[in-house]
């Protein structure tokens, strides 16, 4: 059985699934909660997931204090993309198989989205679902990438997907003021800061370009802001 956590979900309020994040200007959370994690040199007593062979044993705070998930959420989030890349797009038009996936995202729908990232970058086969979803399929000398673009949130069939979910919370942040966050998620995950920080940091000025244009972040309809910084952490490694 899993050890109920708290974390925030709106206003005040604190569902019970772990301790309630810090406030920190410049962090806005998934649905408009602000949150934060602790500084890195503070960090040293957090709970750190236990990963064996590429399966989480134990997931309660990877990323920080602030940010938990459980173990059955990590299981919840890898079975998901493992059933989109069985299935396919065209499996996925089908209402059973439809419903069944959009029931899964309910489970885990205010799940933190580095969480949701951390759980498919520790996975071996996850991993590799998502490089097969990335490549696409060659249609006339053409890569079509429908179900890649629904994953993300930037397709005709979804508007919804991790790419959207990460401008949900930095989309108000800076560079600078989410590099200890990043810095912990890439100590969690096992990525290269030296590598990470670049993609992040041009996600953020494009964010930035974005907004200076008047454009909303959620409604822009260029391609997936944050892609570069998700496709690189599950590379081969």
């Amino acid at each position: 059985m899993t050890t109920p956590v708290k974390v925030a979900t709106t206003g005040d309020k604190v569902e019970e699934r772990g301790q309630p994040p810090v406030s920190k200007p410049g962090a806005q959370g998934v649905g408009g909660v602000r949150t934060t994690v602790k500084k890195a040199e503070n960090q040293d007593h957090r709970k750190k997931a236990k990963v064996s062979n590429g399966a989480a044993t134990e997931a309660d705070f990877p990323i920080g204090d602030g940010f938990s998930i459980t173990e059955d959420e990590v299981k919840i989030v890898r079975g998901m993309v493992k059933f989109m890349n069985d299935k396919g797009m065209t499996g996925l038009l089908i209402p059973r198989n439809a419903k069944h996936i959009k029931a899964e995202g309910v489970k885990v729908e205010k799940l933190h989205p580095l969480n949701f990232l951390y759980s498919l970058a520790t996975d071996k086969d996850s991993r590799a679902y998502l490089r097969t979803m990335e490549t696409g399929t060659t249609v006339f000398y053409a890569k079509i990438k429908i179900l890649w673009n629904s994953f993300l949130g930037y397709s005709a069939f979804s508007s919804e997907g991790l790419g959207r979910e990460l401008i949900k919370f930095f989309g108000d942040s800076t560079f600078e003021a989410s590099k200890p966050m990043l810095h912990l998620f890439c100590e969690a995950v096992g990525l290269d800061k030296a590598v990470m920080e670049p993609l992040a940091e041009t996600a953020f000025r494009e964010q930035k370009e974005v907004k200076e244009q008047g454009k909303d972040l959620l409604e822009y309809s260029g391609s997936c802001i944050w892609e570069a910084f998700i496709v690189q952490t599950f590379q081969e490694r």
